[in-house]
């Protein structure tokens, strides 16, 4: 019989990975935050979104992307915990509006994390 595996995404990776804590980015936060970065990178490209952003902070992640005339501001928790095992969206006026519009929460253990995320950003 013959086994297939299927790779994980980041966002399933993420709720079941220790990170491993420290006063600076460890090798295994830069690499798993590189991995993320181009996850989204694909996700604006194939839906068209420009403008794409990300930075890299102290376990955490953050960005901006354009759908349409619409700016989306995204962060994550830290990552170190999995106590809001979330990614928070919202809408903003531009890549320096930190504060923005109402908080969405996309739960990574849903199954459908990229949809729901595309919904969001489509239908808002």
């Amino acid at each position: 019989m013959t086994k297939i595996y299927l790779k994980k995404t980041w966002y399933e990776k993420i709720l079941e990975t220790e990170f491993e804590s420290s006063s600076g980015p460890t090798p295994q936060w830069v690499a798993f935050a590189k991995e993320v970065k181009s996850w989204f990178n694909s996700f604006c490209k194939e839906k068209e979104y420009t403008d794409f952003s990300f930075s890299r902070g102290h376990f955490y992640f953050s960005g901006f992307f354009k759908v349409k005339d619409q700016w989306w501001y995204f962060m994550s928790c830290d990552v170190r915990s999995n106590v809001m095992p979330s990614l928070c969206v919202r809408t903003c006026d531009g890549p320096k509006d930190y504060h923005g519009g109402r908080n969405n929460h996309i739960r990574y253990d849903t199954g459908n994390f990229k949809q729901e995320l595309w919904d969001l950003v489509e239908h808002s």
